[in-house]
């Protein structure tokens, strides 16, 4: 699947709502989740580069040193081809410890001691990079609370006061009395609590001019000019706040230019040189990224350049002039030439805030 008004590749997520082999005390159950969860991995590790995953499942595994659990998220923990986006490895069952993160049994006398319902991620969505898991990943969940707001993963409707028996409806710090009755009566004899988490969209880079001329521009001038964007995420779909933030950066910036922190910026524009008696005057127009440019119409076709060359220094000799050809480089035209240059947009940068909500 994609999220809604994000068609690209990159955007696709594939989701494994998956059950493993449930019961313990039988070494063929073990056997049956450590085939399952061979397969799982392997179809992960298969997708196509840059694909997303997914897996919304209840694992019916009691601990993360189980095989079939390392075969997923792997060891040294969370280096496998899934990732557990609270970090919280461990013996689960039946340990106080992870209370406020047990998923299981809510309605049944066995009570809620179990860690068996997770989502666990593929490693492109806890990255940091374009769409992912909203938290302070990797930082482990802190087990003392059952919201810990550096983390939007939740065990819905476990308030960490029902360990080791039915969850409690009454007084539910979490959800209140009403949803924990839902919750309740939604799981049934199975007495599954949901799981989810939230993701972050990328921001959409929005403009009214795609293409800017600045007309004809002598090389011995320098020229700024100034793009107005717009974060154009759908707002509708993901919220007022629910869609990331938008920033660019040339692409062609000099190395030693430091990389702007990532901003929700209304303008951009590149920087203008200030000439001064100790530095040379400024080359010939450029853009905040690459721009094709062409002659006038009265020259034969110029040969591409970068629309980057300066001037040369006060100490070096003037140019030769020689008629352009497909080994020209422009640096060689006359200085009296003139250049029409586009300037194209640069690409955003993306800066998670928004949310998307995946749940098991």
């Amino acid at each position: 699947m994609a999220p809604a008004g994000y068609p690209e590749p990159e955007s696709l997520i594939s989701i494994y709502p998956i059950l493993f082999k449930a019961f313990h005390g039988d070494p063929n159950d073990d056997i049956r989740r450590f085939n399952e969860s061979v397969n799982l991995s392997a179809d992960i590790a298969a997708l196509p580069a840059g694909r997303h995953a997914i897996v919304g499942a209840d694992f019916n595994l009691q601990r993360s040193s189980d095989p079939s659990y390392i075969q997923m998220v792997g060891e040294p923990y969370n280096t496998g081809v899934l990732r557990d986006p609270i970090n919280r490895g461990g013996d689960w069952n039946n340990n106080i410890v992870y209370r406020n993160i047990h998923t299981q049994d809510s309605n049944n006398s066995s009570g809620m001691d179990d860690r068996f319902d997770q989502v666990l991620l593929s490693p492109s969505l806890v990255d940091a990079q374009g769409m992912d898991y909203i938290s302070d990943y990797p930082r482990p969940w802190d087990l003392r609370f059952f919201e810990d707001s550096n983390h939007s993963y939740r065990a819905w409707g476990n308030d960490g006061s029902s360990f080791n028996g039915f969850l409690n409806i009454a007084t539910n710090a979490m959800v209140g009395p009403v949803i924990a009755q839902a919750i309740v009566d939604m799981a049934l004899d199975g007495g599954h609590i949901p799981v989810f988490l939230d993701l972050a969209m990328p921001g959409r880079l929005g403009i009214d001019q795609p293409v800017i001329d600045l007309g004809n521009v002598p090389f011995t001038d320098a020229h700024a000019f100034t793009v107005d964007i717009r974060n154009a995420g759908d707002t509708s779909l993901w919220g007022e706040t629910g869609i990331n933030p938008v920033s660019t950066t040339s692409p062609r910036a000099p190395p030693s230019r430091p990389r702007p922190a990532p901003s929700k910026p209304t303008q951009a524009s590149p920087p203008t040189p200030t000439p001064s008696p100790s530095t040379p005057p400024p080359g010939p127009a450029a853009a905040s990224s690459p721009s094709p440019c062409s002659s006038p119409a009265t020259t034969p076709p110029a040969p591409t350049h970068s629309c980057r060359s300066a001037s040369p220094s006060p100490a070096a000799p003037p140019p030769t002039w020689r008629p352009p050809s497909a080994s020209s480089p422009s640096s060689m035209w006359p200085r009296t030439s003139t250049a029409t240059t586009r300037a194209m947009l640069p690409p955003t940068s993306p800066n998670p805030s928004a949310r998307s909500r995946s749940s098991t």
